[in-house]
């Protein structure tokens, strides 16, 4: 059943017929630290688009193909937050790996109460790393 909680996007190894990736996108109101919202409209809340899972088949690791799935999702919410207003993409690291993996491509911790490994990326950041390809 589709209840629109979230979409699913997944890296098909067709030749091997198994799943290498996959990743999810959706909707989020997050709060932000004050010191992110001193330029920024006074809300209670701001729009984000959330990276809910992005995995990557252990066989498929070593290939780039993770940096290959953030953009893909990257350039999705790039692209819905063109219809759809979209501050930043947020992502909740699984672990410190993840953590690290997110923050090579320019994810800061958000600092969520109850969420010790959120990440955001600005969209304003995003486009840029767009305009730089």
């Amino acid at each position: 059943m589709d209840h629109r909680i979230a979409v699913v996007y997944v890296l098909y190894d067709a030749a091997q017929e198994r799943i290498a990736g996959y990743y999810t996108l959706s909707s989020l109101s997050v709060e932000l630290p004050e010191d992110m919202r001193i330029t920024l409209p006074k809300y209670p809340e701001y729009p984000a688009t959330l990276i809910g899972r992005l995995a990557l088949d252990e066989g498929y690791q070593g290939l780039s193909l993770g940096k290959r799935i953030l953009f893909d999702a990257l350039g999705r919410a790039l692209v819905g937050s063109r219809t759809v207003t979209s501050y930043a993409v947020i992502t909740d690291a699984k672990n410190e790996q993840a953590q690290a993996f997110y923050s090579r491509y320019g994810f800061l911790p958000l600092h969520a109460a109850g969420a010790e490994r959120r990440l955001f990326l600005p969209m304003g950041t995003v486009e840029k790393l767009f305009a730089r390809r």
